[in-house]
């Protein structure tokens, strides 16, 4: 009888121990399921802040484009100014030479 009861609780033994090891691989599994959702999360998450600081330059980049664009062309019309006041007073001298 005692045989009988030490072969039983072994085989219980096993079952149990077969049972826990089942979960544990099934809780590991979950795990890595759980890991891969958030490791692609983080890289979509990533990629929408990279996108967003290229945009944000993209942007930046415009607005300084533009900002030399008039800064040139502010310059041009200055010097451009310049030439004709120049040429004007020559001319004004010209005029004057001549009555005299």
């Amino acid at each position: 009888s005692s045989g009988i009861n030490a072969e039983y609780g072994e085989l219980e033994l096993e079952r149990k121990e077969a049972a826990r090891k089942k979960i544990e691989e099934k809780a590991a599994k979950a795990q890595q399921v759980l890991n891969k959702k958030k490791q692609r999360e983080n890289e979509i998450r990533l990629k929408r802040i990279e996108k967003e600081k290229r945009m944000r330059q993209a942007k930046q980049n415009k607005e300084d484009e533009a900002k030399r664009k008039k800064a040139d062309l502010e310059e041009k019309m200055r010097k451009k100014e310049e030439t004709s006041a120049k040429e004007r007073e020559m001319l004004a001298k010209k005029e004057e030479e001549k009555r005299q």
